[in-house]
């Protein structure tokens, strides 16, 4: 009879657990993932620029990275700034028309590090050198058609660990809960003989 009475404790607190599992909000666990980039992979934008942005779907970390490659393989110096869940770049000076790669490595606010990369092009119209007796036209202020707006974000970021790890100091607690109960049981029959 008591076998059956520790055998019946165990299960009702295993099952417990799991319903517990089942009902914390498996969002406290995410980490920060791109939402949205500006430019946006894959795409061609027609004017220059000096700079990337980068939206994510939670905090991230002022230690967070990014580096700029150009098509030659080199490596263009960028000033980070981090702000929440963005992350912008700047460049020292517009990008010329080419093929840009950009891979970031950020620190989630619960320091889950997330890499990934993406690519877009500069094919802006070339500045047309001004004849000496010229005069220098004003610039006009950009419209709302040229403003880059943010997009969806690449399916080819990497999070650096599974996302089940999120779950492990749970299953810990429970197996550490489900043991100390289990103990007790124990206790308390060996106590009744």
């Amino acid at each position: 009879m008591l076998i059956k009475e520790v055998k019946l404790k165990v299960a009702l607190v295993m099952v417990m657990a799991g319903l517990l599992i089942g009902f914390v909000p498996t969002n406290a666990f995410a980490h920060s993932q791109l939402e949205s980039s500006t430019p946006e992979d894959g795409q061609t934008i027609q004017e220059q620029t000096d700079t990337i942005e980068l939206q994510f779907s939670a905090g991230i970390e002022s230690a967070s990275t990014l580096t700029l490659t150009n098509e030659a393989g080199e490596e263009l110096p960028v000033e980070v700034n981090t702000n929440g869940s963005s992350l912008e770049a700047k460049t020292e000076e517009p990008l010329a028309n080419g093929v840009y790669e950009v891979a970031y490595n950020i620190l989630s606010e619960d320091t889950h590090p997330v890499e990934g990369t993406f690519s877009f092009t500069v094919n802006a119209e070339e500045a047309e050198e001004p004849e000496a007796e010229a005069e220098p036209e004003t610039e006009e202020p950009a419209d709302e058609e040229n403003q880059e707006e943010p997009v969806e974000a690449p399916d080819n970021q990497v999070d650096t660990e599974q996302e089940s790890s999120g779950f492990s100091f749970i299953w810990i607690a429970v197996i550490i809960v489900v043991i100390g109960l289990v103990a007790g049981a124990v206790s308390r029959t060996r106590n009744r003989k």
